[in-house]
């Protein structure tokens, strides 16, 4: 009797062993159609407002994906960070702000898709926001719209692994500032661009 008891112990913890190594690979096999190529770059640009005084740098880090399987269309987030942000052409009043930050939506067309080289469309909207020197003026918040053109030159490293660089040029509507850009970033997983 204690010898039948034990083996259908026994027997239970195989079943339950063998149950959790099925849903293990489950788990696995899930995880790897679940998987999005993803991008990450670093961006530097410099406008130069129509009207205003002097340059606005900018920089920021983003990270994104494609948007289908293709390559052609890519969306992606940023963080900005600009020095000496211009005035914002939606308010009457505009503080003086040493510096600001946010965050920004970019969308790129590339029309060939898949290859290593070739031209993008780029769009963004998103805003940047500083807190003025003088604490009883109001806080700046800017939205942020740009238009561009630019071209990507892709280099595998890997399999999964390719690097880009990125130049680029566009305009800033609301601004009526010109701009040109450079980004360049890491392509994972087989991001197919």
């Amino acid at each position: 009797v204690l010898f039948r008891s034990a083996n259908k112990r026994s027997t239970k913890m195989r079943r339950f062993l063998l149950s959790l190594s099925f849903l293990a690979i489950a788990g696995q096999e899930a995880r790897a159609e679940e998987e999005l190529p993803i991008y990450f770059a670093a961006r530097s640009s410099v406008a130069t407002p129509f009207g205003g005084h002097g340059q606005i740098p900018c920089g920021g880090i983003s990270f994104g994906m494609p948007l289908d399987s293709s390559g052609k269309l890519l969306a992606g987030m940023r963080a900005i960070y600009i020095l000496n942000p211009p005035p914002n052409p939606l308010s009457k009043e505009t503080p003086d702000v040493p510096w600001g930050w946010g965050p920004v939506v970019d969308i790129e067309y590339h029309p060939k898709g898949t290859t290593s080289k070739g031209f993008f469309f780029k769009g963004t909207a998103g805003y940047i926001y500083g807190i003025p020197e003088n604490t009883e003026e109001n806080n700046l918040v800017l939205p942020i719209i740009e238009g561009g053109v630019g071209i990507r030159i892709v280099k595998n490293l890997s399999d999964t692994t390719k690097v880009f660089f990125s130049p680029d040029m566009g305009m800033v509507p609301g601004l009526w500032a010109p701009y040109a850009g450079l980004t360049i970033g890491i392509l994972q997983d087989g991001t197919p661009l």
